[in-house]
């Protein structure tokens, strides 16, 4: 921390960009500067951060490897669909 300034526990944004993966937390439990706003995660959030990191591109990697294998146009947008809710819903 540059400024010195009080640290109050309250909760920051989070963005990151990996391997064409966007990823956007709004408000992550943190420890933010009062006077310059920097934001400090403790081991428990940076966890949490690498986690949803991980398993988006855990999920991109079986949507990459599905999207090589052919299929007939009369099934193509079923097994889209099928696939993006198995990416989606698996993870509840």
């Amino acid at each position: 921390m540059h400024c010195m300034g009080e640290m109050k526990w309250s909760t920051a944004p989070f963005h990151v960009d990996r391997n064409g993966c966007h990823v956007l937390l709004d408000a992550v439990p943190a420890w933010v500067c009062v006077q310059c706003g920097e934001a400090y995660f403790e081991g428990r959030e940076v966890d949490f951060i690498q986690d949803v990191v991980n398993s988006i591109e855990e999920k991109k990697a079986k949507f990459a490897l599905a999207d090589k294998i052919t299929f007939s146009p009369g099934n193509q947008a079923s097994f889209y669909s099928i696939l993006f809710y198995h990416l989606i819903f698996s993870s509840y």
